[in-house]
């Protein structure tokens, strides 16, 4: 099999037309509910999908809008999500849930701005929700990203904590496309959750193979 060089083009039609038959299936992915992605991106940080995906069901079961977790007891909160080792970020939701009722009317906000202003929220995670509830033409940028963008085009960050190195966040901006960026984003996540692994990366089962910088090298 012959190497071409990377393109934009390519890679993304491929992960648009590989997340369409092959991107993971989770219960926050089927609503465009604005506080349920928010609750499911702060469960997600640092921790394993299908870890998350029980006990987010049952958190969403015991708080179902943001009213009602505005209203929650803490301790009643942690205890449910303990088992992910919530003990510290568990006290802060109903807290970023009095700050989204007391100064947004109980709307998720759709600025970046006042998403970032969230106690807990950070970068990807505001860009998460406004991409996967408002789908919003934004970058996300985590460790599967990068390490896909990475083998793919070339891009490394010197920065010893690339997620945040402002020229990735670019780079990844720039590839979003005009539309489908909800899809784009969430194939990206996923193809590099997925194939382009940290270990044993499946390079003979990826659609970007063709295309890939790093495959001749890892395959």
């Amino acid at each position: 099999m012959g190497y071409s060089e990377p393109t934009v083009p390519s890679f993304r039609r491929n992960i648009l037309a590989w997340y369409t038959h092959a991107g993971r299936d989770f219960q926050w992915r089927a609503t465009l509910d604005p506080y349920r992605v928010l609750i499911a991106e702060l469960l997600l940080q640092r921790t394993r999908a299908d870890l998350v995906a029980p006990h987010y069901k049952r958190f969403m079961s015991a708080y179902p809008d943001i009213f009602a977790l505005a209203k929650a007891n803490p301790t009643r909160v942690r205890a449910l999500l303990g088992p992910l080792g919530f003990h510290h970020r568990s006290a802060r939701l109903p807290k970023l849930a009095r700050e989204v009722v007391d100064r947004h009317g109980g709307t998720v906000p759709r600025s970046r701005a006042a998403m970032l202003g969230l106690p807990g929220v950070g970068e990807y995670v505001a860009n998460a929700v406004l991409v996967v509830a408002y789908r919003r033409r934004l970058p996300l940028v985590d460790p599967n990203v990068i390490r896909l963008i990475g083998r793919y085009f070339g891009i490394q960050s010197v920065n010893p904590r690339p997620r945040t190195d402002r020229r990735l966040w670019e780079f990844v901006a720039a590839l979003v496309p005009s539309r489908r960026a909800r899809e784009f984003g969430l194939g990206m996540v996923d193809l590099g959750a997925m194939v382009c692994r940290a270990r044993r990366p499946l390079c003979d089962q990826c659609v970007l193979r063709k295309r890939c910088r790093a495959y001749p090298i890892l395959k």
